[in-house]
């Protein structure tokens, strides 16, 4: 059920996706920094909804403490969603959820559980890549993308 409410959503939204596994789509999403994965997956049985915005690359582990740092500040004071780091392979996601009780219309939720994820995992990529890839600290990446929406 939650997998056809989302793919409604999906569609009226004009979103192109793909149906990865029985309960999982997936999004290429064009952001203003960089182009990203963002997977869907819905779990009927708990009444669970996760999206994880995935970065396109991955972090070297000479840069594991700076992008940690980052990801600390940027976590801090969200108020929904986390940033997530595998120290396995050095990926970094932004996670957003929703559990369902009750019947009621799920698509509001949904659509902007979806909504919020692209939207902060956009607004904060830019400062990820340029701790990535520039001598930029953590705290002044932060620092600038937060000055931005304040």
């Amino acid at each position: 059920m939650l997998l056809q409410i989302t793919e409604s959503i999906l569609k009226e939204q004009e979103w192109q996706f793909y149906r990865l596994e029985d309960s999982s789509l997936r999004i290429d999403v064009n952001g203003q920094s960089a182009r990203w994965i963002t997977l869907i997956k819905c779990i009927d049985e708990h009444q669970q909804l996760l999206v994880y915005s995935i970065c396109p690359n991955k972090t070297p582990e000479a840069k594991f403490s700076e992008v940690q740092e980052f990801l600390t500040r940027a976590n801090f004071g969200l108020k929904f969603g986390n940033f997530e780091f595998d120290y396995n392979d050095g990926e970094i996601r932004f996670k957003t959820s929703v559990q369902f009780e009750g019947d009621f219309d799920f698509a509001p939720m949904i659509g902007e559980c979806l909504s919020l994820n692209i939207a902060i995992f956009d607004r904060y990529l830019s400062g990820i890549l340029q701790v990535l890839f520039t001598e930029i600290s953590p705290k002044e990446a932060i620092a600038t993308i937060e000055s931005t929406f304040e």
